[in-house]
């Protein structure tokens, strides 16, 4: 139990200090950019979570709105309820899919009706 734990702490420690550093520091390199979104996917070391992956594609937006998609597209395939992950396909097709942002959009109602009417 002790060890699983450490393996959780690890892995947070790990994924939050990349999504920090990535989300305040939008204009990083590409080179950095990438060494800290391999941090996130390192995070998720034996962890069943979905997190940093649904992470990656929310950092993945301004960068690439499609890669952004197919990512978050990753997640759904395992865990179709994932409402931040319809989130991510939300403002990843809103511009350029209207079909697409209408379904994820639908989703997000179906699984939030009431946050849905704010």
């Amino acid at each position: 139990m002790i060890a699983w734990f450490a393996v959780l702490l690890r892995d947070d420690r790990i994924g939050s200090q990349a999504g920090a550093r990535i989300f305040h520091h939008p204009y990083l390199s590409d080179a950095e950019w990438q060494r800290n979104m391999d941090r996130l996917r390192k995070a998720e070391l034996l962890n069943p979570d979905r997190h940093w992956a649904v992470t990656r594609a929310g950092l993945l937006l301004p960068r690439s709105t499609r890669k952004a998609e197919r990512q978050a597209e990753t997640v759904l395939r395992s865990e179709p309820d994932n409402i931040d992950a319809w989130g991510v396909v939300l403002q990843a097709t809103q511009a350029r899919d209207p079909k697409e942002a209408a379904r994820a959009a639908a989703a997000i109602r179906r699984l939030d009706p009431l946050g849905s009417r704010r």
